[in-house]
């Protein structure tokens, strides 16, 4: 682009374009005011300035998309014996809530440290029920309901399996039924 040289300044000077737009640009000292000169032409948004940025919004993004994972819920799992609990999963399969819904549920939750997936959880909790006298073992009668409820439509058959999986494995399926639903 060409410019004119309209005056000298510490290390470089000051030009005027044919837009009538000034410029600073370095050199061009020796060059006599009035001077024609071919400078290069500077891009809108430079590269040094659009990458931090796009990186900071691309941090931001990753970030709020965890964040939205870990504090939705996406499913949950009610257990009823005689203690009834509410376990709320996130979309990362963390448990987030264990809420007791009656005294029983409070008194079987006391103490109890639960983690891992929800039919290890559930599990834990049938173990810690029978230890504190809320099951019999061999009963031949259904003393444990549990019902899988996904929210937004998402599928409960995964999470319904696993669950009966875990339960067969231990052999605590002849007391237990595993439902699911979709909350809609």
């Amino acid at each position: 682009m060409k410019a004119i040289i309209m005056s000298h300044e510490r290390g470089g000077s000051y030009v005027m374009d044919k837009e009538g737009f000034f410029e600073f640009v370095k050199g061009y000292a020796a060059q006599p005011i009035g001077t024609e000169i071919e400078i290069a032409s500077h891009p809108l948004i430079a590269p040094s300035r659009v990458v931090p940025a796009i990186t900071c919004l691309i941090l931001v993004a990753a970030l709020s998309i965890f964040a939205y994972l870990w504090n939705t819920v996406n499913y949950s799992v009610y257990m009823d014996i005689n203690p009834s609990i509410e376990l709320q999963f996130n979309a990362l399969d963390k448990l987030k809530n264990a809420t007791p819904l009656d005294e029983d549920g409070a008194e079987l939750l006391e103490g109890l440290k639960l983690s891992g997936s929800a039919a290890d959880i559930v599990l834990t909790l049938i173990n810690s029920a029978e230890q504190k006298g809320y099951l019999e073992a061999g009963n031949d009668g259904i003393s444990v309901a549990i019902k899988v409820v996904a929210r937004g439509g998402r599928a409960y058959d995964a999470y319904v399996s696993t669950i009966t999986a875990m339960l067969d494995i231990h052999q605590k399926s002849s007391f237990t039924t595993v439902e699911g639903s979709s909350m809609d």
